[in-house]
């Protein structure tokens, strides 16, 4: 059992027992060993035996926990409280528009606002993209047939 933790039958609002509570608190809050890792969550508040398979046990039983409605109820507050929510992502969406450290992480931000605000229509499957190669378009107004610096209007393509 993880230190401070009593064996005993309290339920929490959500009706988590205190293990259960102390399990999301860890898999919200905790540091990067924990952040998200269900399996090494569980191993840490509920301390299984390490016997036999105990491992792959432990991974069963914290999907187990993760699927239990009032489990992610509650992960789900704990993210909310952290600043996962809808307006800590813009402040952070904003941040990496108006940095200049970081272009490419800047070029990321301008491309997602652009797709959420649907200000750039995707590629249509159908439109044909034209290439135009420079050195292959014969000038009718130039006698040795090179190239020349412009596409003339009257431009035609060498076979």
């Amino acid at each position: 059992m993880a230190k401070g933790l009593q064996k005993t039958a309290t339920k929490t609002a959500l009706g988590l027992n205190l293990r259960q509570e102390e399990f999301c608190r860890l898999f919200v809050g905790g540091d990067r060993d924990f952040f998200g890792n269900g399996t090494g969550c569980y191993i840490e508040i509920y301390q299984p035996k390490r016997i036999g398979n105990w491992y792959n046990g432990a991974k069963a039983s914290a999907s187990r926990e993760l699927t239990k409605v009032n489990v992610i109820r509650r992960i789900n507050e704990l993210l909310d409280v952290e600043g996962f929510n809808e307006q800590n992502v813009d402040k952070q969406h904003l941040f990496l528009l108006n940095q200049f450290a970081d272009f490419k992480s800047k070029l990321g931000a301008i491309k997602e606002f652009n797709a959420l605000k649907k200000r750039i229509a995707p590629i249509d499957a159908g439109i044909r993209t034209v290439i135009i190669n420079f050195n292959g378009i014969k000038n009718q107004h130039q006698p040795d047939g090179e190239a020349m610096g412009s596409i003339p209007s009257t431009a035609e393509p060498i076979d």
